[in-house]
């Protein structure tokens, strides 16, 4: 399961406990039992208690060699266009593009609007100065309307999802798939418009996972 990862703090909780009924049941049994070799053997048997796991798991747990997130966060880069926008769903999305930006410094120019879970307010200034006037709670705009409001206020820059959106709420701009991403397109550009086939994209897809 992708997510077995919530349950290490139970994990890491349980192991103290289990650490904690072990010395008490020591105190409770050291003056009862004479052998003395007794506590080493208990301490190599515990250390050896991971061992069969280890084991038996370590092959389909080593990630020494995956690359699977940053060659698709590689992909993903390289079918943005220069200063685009774009929409990422989810941490195996999110993450990836953080690093290769914030960490190897690859493509300052391109905007990830939701970086934390949340779209960056500093996107849409004008639609939280206008909730504000209006008496609401800006935290709770709809992420639809958000998107929306980017989308309209930036129409000289690309703008990228990688997921599906419905675009009811738009009829006048098109989603169009490139590559690994969606991009918005609005109608009345779509003349003009280079529409690259998938080869295009996909050729220079490195996924070595």
């Amino acid at each position: 399961n992708a997510n077995d990862f919530l349950f290490f703090p139970s994990y890491m909780a349980a192991v103290l406990w289990m650490g904690m009924a072990m010395h008490w049941l020591w105190l409770k049994c050291k003056n009862k039992i004479s052998w003395r070799p007794l506590p080493a053997a208990a301490i190599v048997i515990t250390l050896l208690l991971p061992v069969p796991n280890l084991f038996n798991n370590f092959r389909a747990n080593d990630k020494s060699n995956y690359y699977y997130s940053i060659d698709y966060g590689n992909a993903v880069i390289n079918t943005l266009a220069d200063r685009a926008i774009i929409f990422p769903q989810g941490d195996h999305k999110i993450f990836p593009l953080l690093y290769l930006q914030g960490v190897l410094g690859i493509r300052p120019d391109v905007t990830i609007a939701n970086k934390y879970g949340h779209i960056e307010k500093k996107l849409y200034p004008d639609l939280i100065s206008q909730v504000k006037q209006n008496g609401g709670n800006f935290e709770r705009i709809p992420r639809e309307v958000i998107e929306k409001n980017i989308i309209l206020n930036n129409p000289n820059r690309p703008i990228y999802f990688s997921d599906y959106r419905d675009m009811n709420d738009l009829p006048e701009f098109q989603f169009i798939p490139e590559g690994l991403l969606y991009r918005v397109i609005r109608k009345s550009n779509l003349p003009g418009y280079q529409k690259k086939i998938s080869g295009y994209y996909w050729d220079k897809y490195k996924i070595r996972n």
